[in-house]
């Protein structure tokens, strides 16, 4: 299992509604991932880590000001692919469990980079682990709401940055989550407008946005 861990202090200013904030969580999560990436040595000239599913549990309410441990690793991979996982702990007690899939993406030819370039002391996964939401069960989406992608919504990549997207499940469902999934279809870039559609029911909230007729990104979430 290869991992690298670092402790972490979530600020006032990192909670919303008396729960950590989904964009918080992202942004943590992302910082550990480039940390781990150049420890590593898997940063590579013209290819970038995109991030194409992902999974957040709250298993546990997080305290504001208390030290906790911020884990992540890697266990396993698949050709195209990689599962990276992540966990907040204190006293060897997990409070915030995620697993994001990850895949390398040439940025000329925007096309898939095979795995096989790296080489990570871990088996190639025999099972594939899917975060694959069922878009099925998108109907009666009877929310709207628009988001224009601006400058400072964008990472060095030039596409919006991760956590932003959890910025806007926050600010459209307005609740305390247990679970969520987002599933990453097209990438958002500086002016596009993004069409959201969503519904909040008693336990769940259901998300689906475009960009003109691409979808962009969707998210299934459970509410405590």
């Amino acid at each position: 299992m290869f991992e690298f861990s670092k402790s972490i202090i979530f600020s006032e200013a990192e909670f919303k509604n008396n729960a950590i904030s989904l964009s918080s969580l992202m942004h943590a999560f992302e910082e550990i991932a480039v940390l781990h990436a150049n420890e590593l040595g898997i940063v590579y000239k013209n290819k970038v880590w995109v991030i194409l599913k992902l999974k957040i549990d709250f298993v546990e309410s997080l305290q504001v000001g208390k030290e906790y441990i911020l884990r992540t690793y890697i266990n396993d991979r698949g050709k195209f692919d990689c599962d990276r996982y992540f966990e907040i702990l204190s006293d060897n007690k997990v409070y915030i469990k995620a697993i994001y899939n990850w895949c390398l993406i040439d940025i000329i030819t925007r096309k898939f980079e095979s795995l096989e370039i790296i080489n990570y002391p871990v088996p190639v996964r025999q099972n594939k682990n899917f975060l694959k939401i069922n878009k099925s069960e998108f109907v009666n989406l009877n929310n709207k709401f628009t988001f224009v992608v601006k400058k400072e919504n964008l990472d060095e990549n030039f596409h919006m940055n991760n956590k932003v997207y959890g910025k806007i499940i926050e600010n459209l469902f307005q609740k305390s989550f247990k679970q969520v999934l987002i599933n990453f279809e097209h990438e958002a870039k500086l002016n596009d407008e993004i069409i959201l559609n969503y519904a909040i029911e008693k336990e769940q909230g259901l998300l689906m946005s475009k960009i003109k007729d691409n979808i962009c990104f969707c998210s299934l979430v459970s509410f405590l």
